[in-house]
């Protein structure tokens, strides 16, 4: 039934988004209830969290299939895939890099003082420092940006292989492996999973070489998948996979089992999640609950705001009123409030008017509502 699907918003998608999107928020505000007063439990509980930023890359590659299935492939649909994409991810990080900028700037902490420079790197999605740990790569001002620079990589190689019309998926994965496989191979002899091990390449080839690319991949071939013949009917026998694949991912993150990202990371179990909840929703349409949608819908702009209010005890430093529990809390409510204001504001009428004006009408690409993350 994915075929017959196709393109249209998947409500377990944007679950999905939501909870990845938690995970992450969970994870940044942990240290609030960390510590001896708290018994460590942040860490103990949401030290895991982070995985919402594996889980966003395998949903990225497969939406980017499913919401292009019936494109028309050509240059201009390329260029017009493209620009709808910066689009969606621009606005909302320069307004979410301006405001960090706005709350942080009178802290003595030198990276909170960005040059021109590096402004100009974050929004070129260039590696801050390519000698500095993988995958990160050094950290941006508004520092979940990092992960940013993986989204526009694969941006720009999915709009290349649209080029290719009915070869375009052959093309991608070629374009795909040529920084995956050959450069680490000619450049330092080897070839390997881990995402956290920096090949000591330059530039941007540091962001195409690092496996957590892997997941992206991955989410295309799911992508593919659902909207193929192949389906699970037996409802049983489908919820079994969802069972184990969820299971997977609850072991692997609350015992901290190769824990960190990657594919050897929460990467593998992430991508058996999708692909499990991907084969069920074929065959039997899975309904989220309605908040859990409504959290995947404000998804990137949470990504991008929550991490300022983390910050307000560094601006206003001995409130007792930015401690413990309670502003664990407020973290948590703040985050959201900045999140659906960004989320009304900009995602629901600012970038649609931005990309309507660039693109002077488009005829191309994603019109359905499922956005890609």
């Amino acid at each position: 039934m994915g075929a017959d699907r196709a393109g249209e918003r998947l409500e377990f998608i944007q679950a999905l988004r939501g909870l990845a999107c938690a995970g992450v928020v969970l994870y940044h505000a942990r240290i609030f209830i960390d510590g001896a007063a708290y018994l460590g439990v942040g860490s103990r509980l949401f030290e895991a969290g982070a995985c919402g930023v594996d889980l966003f890359f395998v949903i990225s590659g497969f939406i980017l299939v499913h919401t292009t299935r019936r494109l028309e492939p050509s240059s201009s649909a390329a260029l017009t895939f493209l620009i709808k994409r910066l689009v969606r991810i621009v606005p909302v990080y320069a307004l979410a890099y301006g405001a960090m900028w706005l709350l942080v700037r009178g802290l003595p902490n030198p990276e909170f003082h960005p040059t021109w420079s590096d402004v100009g790197r974050t929004f070129a999605f260039y590696p801050q420092d390519p000698r500095a740990a993988a995958p990160f790569f050094g950290y941006p001002l508004l520092y979940p940006g990092w992960s940013l620079n993986y989204q526009a990589y694969f941006y720009v190689v999915f709009a290349v292989s649209i080029v290719f019309r009915r070869l375009r998926y052959v093309a991608l994965f070629a374009l795909l492996a040529v920084p995956l496989l050959i450069v680490p191979y000619w450049q330092a002899g080897e070839v390997h999973l881990d995402a956290a091990r920096s090949y000591g390449l330059d530039g941007y080839l540091c962001i195409a070489a690092d496996p957590i690319v892997w997941e992206l991949a991955i989410g295309v071939v799911i992508g593919l998948v659902y909207d193929s013949r192949l389906a699970i009917r037996d409802r049983g026998a489908a919820g079994v996979l969802v069972a184990i694949a969820t299971g997977w991912a609850a072991w692997q993150c609350l015992t901290g089992w190769r824990a960190g990202h990657g594919l050897t990371g929460w990467g593998g179990a992430m991508a058996g999640l999708v692909f499990a909840l991907a084969i069920y929703d074929k065959s039997h349409a899975i309904r989220p609950p309605r908040w859990l949608i409504w959290l995947g819908d404000v998804s990137y702009s949470l990504y991008l705001f929550h991490v300022l209010p983390k910050l307000l005890p560094s601006v206003f430093p001995g409130s007792v009123l930015m401690i413990g529990g309670g502003f664990f809390v407020a973290c948590l409510v703040m985050g959201g409030v900045l999140a659906y204001l960004s989320y009304r504001g900009l995602e629901e009428n600012v970038t649609p008017w931005l990309r309507a004006r660039l693109l002077r009408g488009p005829r191309n690409g994603n019109g359905n509502g499922q956005r890609a993350p």
